[in-house]
């Protein structure tokens, strides 16, 4: 029962860490609220607007001029009155003047340009276009004359606040279950801790992870309960307003004495109208008796009892909820009903996106919470690689250390470096590409004669470009300045060049930010490379070095890919890059505490022949297992993973309908493999032949991105992703122990030759999404695919045959 120091710091880590997820899913789930909140909103004043469009449009069509519609005021003040909502309707001619308005200030004025529709929305299916200008929305149609000329348009217009008001109320219902869950759970992890001996990190992060499943499952079932009944109530009012529309068709035609089982052709009166109530699945309109007359669907199905009689309309009484019913009651003749079917499967697409949000958020909290485990075990006065011969020292798990091996200590900061370093950078992975092209349907910049697709992927090459400058400036200063000092400096850019980004309007600006993120990227990089190899080359281990970097990377991926398509998606993408730069700051704060290098051995300078320093550091090629892995294994992949997986994929599945949140989810794939590394690492130690799991990884690469020739739906990407994910692992984790053990890295020092080597690598970056972008263009998406297969597949034969097992 006694209350340590270690106690406490574990159960204020573990609080904070449960208090993020349940906040971060709070704001996911209010942000889903308003989105739907906003939509359903939206769709209803469309009808409205429709409505009233289809009465002016009768009248102008039969000659009556739009600025003699006497009438025209009433129509007005009957939409005001009843939908308390709506700040004005107003009615303008084709240059903008308003004739007509609620608002009387509005008469004789011109509407602002920016919401007359253009070309592009009069010619969308859409016929009411949407514009946001402040703190208003207006919902715009032009009012035609016979189908063919635009006399003037026709607007509905209300304030955000009706929107944020909404939002408000649920949000302060939502907060009372975030306190009482987050208050369950403190004090189940405070018991906890109490009770049980907490010297073990293993049951540390067995007890984290209880409260937090126990934490995120409760909240998110009592949220997800809460949600459903609230867009229920949302969908109700929208049908309503569907129901009395289609009520008004059928009085307006009985007081003309037809009565409603004798009006022809009224089902597709149905099914054209149901097509802009997304609300609503099905609708019926029945006889007194409930038998059905017409019928029509959100496919465009639709019958009549002309056609074929059907009996009495049923539907399942546990579903009642998902139906509406609305009595007819018409004046000297038989009454009717309007049944409706509310579109419950809008409804469960929305609940899963919540329990997506949930789970992915549960499974970021487990990783963060062992990586906060780790950091809490580090022991910040000891240095990265100053274990001492002979001695034993204590690991996370209890054990103790075997001499002449780096210590604990080291693994875990690589492993904290790489996650925090990753996740920073791979936030914007699988949105930057969407990003500029909606700056590019903004702007339209021509650039060089550049294509549309390769201007949209400058941002990836800018970026690239910056990572291959520094990488090369910061292999030369290796040794020369501090590795803190480089992790420090390269954060910075990285800061600069996230909030940067976030604060761009245009393609130029935002591939300068990103160019400046690619100089802190590059540095890093290189950086990392110069530490792994410096503490681990003594022992032999370099391999199993380079995995724990890899194992912090593939935790990062999988929790920065997710997060960074749902940020975009829930909230835009100026929060989703600021977020970025905030990890950065926190990369920098990182360097700064634990970060301690101290060279523990000096070693003899190499002294190089003046006359060949030249030539041996920028000829690296003559080596031929250099040459091999450069242009038969580096080539094809970067192609596949930048051009391909980075830039083409996120795009393509963005047109395909996949939203940026689900984008982020099917590339956190990539992350889960990449956590498998330091067990293939530890093979490839054993195994002793790096070149086998090179060309290996890479025709596994090549053989997958076949399948996309066949099929390119969902199930094809996920499978395609998981091949390059799994191929790209087993290459990479062999192919750094391997390129620094040529004869040509041991002749320039494994360090410079790096930095050489990772600059020429970083030129096939700033290219591959400008080749790819340029063969899709040409050949099309499936064509340009399939032939980047294949050459990756004959690339890995090549590197079969020309490469050769290093000497030892």
């Amino acid at each position: 029962m006694k209350v340590t120091l270690k106690k406490l710091k574990i159960f204020w880590a573990a609080s904070a860490i449960i208090a993020l997820s349940l906040t971060l899913n709070f704001l996911l789930n209010m942000s889903s609220f308003e989105d739907v909140y906003k939509s359903t909103l939206i769709s209803k004043y469309k009808q409205i607007n429709r409505n009233l469009n289809t009465k002016l449009e009768a009248a102008v069509s039969y000659g009556k001029p739009l600025y003699k519609f006497s009438g025209i005021d009433d129509l007005i003040n009957e939409i005001i009155s009843k939908e308390e909502d709506v700040t004005n309707v107003f009615v303008t001619l084709k240059s903008g003047q308003v004739l007509y308005s609620f608002d009387k200030t509005y008469i004789e004025k011109h509407v602002l340009n920016e919401i007359i529709p253009g070309e592009k929305e009069l010619n969308s299916e859409e016929k009411v276009s949407v514009f946001k200008i402040e703190n208003n929305y207006f919902l715009a149609s032009p009012i035609y004359y016979e189908n063919s000329e635009i006399k003037g348009f026709l607007y509905i217009e209300f304030n955000t606040k009706v929107i944020t008001d909404k939002v408000m109320v649920v949000i302060k219902e939502s907060i009372n279950f975030v306190a009482v869950v987050l208050i369950i759970s403190m004090c189940l992890l405070l018991a906890l801790i109490m009770l049980l001996d907490m010297k073990s990190n293993r049951k540390n992060f067995i007890v984290i992870m209880a409260i937090i499943t126990v934490s995120q499952f409760s909240y998110s079932y009592i949220n997800i309960q809460h949600f459903e009944n609230r867009y229920l109530l949302l969908l109700n009012q929208n049908v309503s307003n569907f129901a009395e529309n289609i009520e008004d068709e059928i009085v307006y035609f009985n007081n003309l004495g037809l009565p409603i089982q004798r009006l022809k052709g009224f089902e597709k009166y149905l099914a054209k109208e149901i097509q802009e109530v997304p609300g609503c699945l099905e609708v019926y309109v029945t006889d007194k008796n409930n038998n059905e007359l017409f019928y029509a669907d959100a496919s465009g199905d639709n019958r009549s009892r002309y056609q074929n009689k059907r009996g009495e309309v049923f539907y399942d009484k546990n579903q009642a909820k998902y139906y509406q019913t609305l009595r007819v009651d018409l004046a000297g003749q038989d009454s009717g009903n309007i049944i409706l079917r509310l579109n419950d499967s809008l409804i469960n697409k929305k609940i899963t996106e919540q329990i997506l949000d949930a789970v992915t958020i549960f499974v970021i909290s487990l990783i963060i919470s062992y990586k906060i485990l780790l950091l809490v075990s580090i022991q910040r006065k000891q240095t990265l690689d100053g274990s001492e011969e002979g001695k034993t020292s204590p690991t996370l798990d209890g054990s103790e250390q075997e001499k002449n091996t780096p210590k604990k200590d080291t693994n875990v900061v690589i492993q904290l470096l790489a996650f925090i370093f990753y996740f920073g950078e791979m936030l914007p992975i699988s949105f930057i590409p969407l990003l500029a092209a909606d700056m590019y349907k903004t702007e339209s910049l021509s650039f060089l004669g550049m294509s549309e697709s390769m201007i949209i992927g400058l941002p990836i090459t800018t970026y690239m470009l910056g990572a291959a400058i520094f990488v090369l400036v910061i292999g030369f200063f290796a040794g020369k300045i501090s590795e803190k000092k480089i992790f420090v400096g390269c954060s910075l850019f990285l800061v600069i060049g996230a909030f940067g980004a976030a604060f761009s309007n245009d393609i130029g600006l935002l591939s300068f930010f990103r160019f400046i993120s690619g100089l802190g990227y590059g540095g890093i990089s290189i950086n990392a490379t110069s530490l792994i190899l410096r503490i681990f080359k003594k022992n032999g281990n370099v391999a199993t070095g380079f995995g724990y970097w890899a194992s912090g990377y593939g935790a990062a991926a999988i929790c920065a890919l997710p997060i960074g398509g749902i940020l975009v998606y829930r909230f835009g993408f100026f929060y989703a890059l600021g977020v970025s730069g905030i990890i950065s700051v926190i990369l920098m704060l990182f360097a700064i505490f634990f970060i301690h290098f101290q060279q523990t051995e000096k070693t003899e300078p190499r002294i190089e022949p003046k006359t060949e320093k030249t030539k041996l550091h920028l000829n690296i090629f003559n080596d031929r297992n250099v040459f091999a892995n450069f242009f038969f294994r580096l080539v094809p992949f970067h192609l596949v993973f930048i051009g391909i997986f980075q830039f083409i994929m996120p795009l393509t599945m963005n047109k395909e309908g996949i939203s940026e949140a689900n984008i982020g989810r099917i590339l956190t794939i990539f992350g889960l493999v990449y956590l498998l590394m330091p067990f293939v690492s530890k093979l490839v130690n054993k195994v002793k032949n790096d070149r086998m799991f090179i060309a290996f990884g890479s025709m596994l690469i090549g053989v997958v991105l076949l399948t996309l020739k066949f099929s390119d739906n969902i199930v094809a990407f996920i499978f395609v992703v998981a091949g390059i994910s799994l191929g790209s692992m087993i290459a990479d984790a062999a192919e750094e122990s391997f390129i620094t053990s040529t004869k040509k890295a041991k002749e320039i020092g494994e360090v410079k030759f790096m930095s050489i080597y990772n600059s020429y690598e970083r030129l096939i970056m700033v290219f591959a999404p400008l080749l790819c972008s340029f063969a899709v263009t040409q050949i099309g998406f499936s064509d340009s695919i399939f032939v980047i297969g294949l050459f990756t597949m004959a690339s890995s034969v090549a590197y079969l045959f020309i490469s050769k097992k290093n000497p030892q």
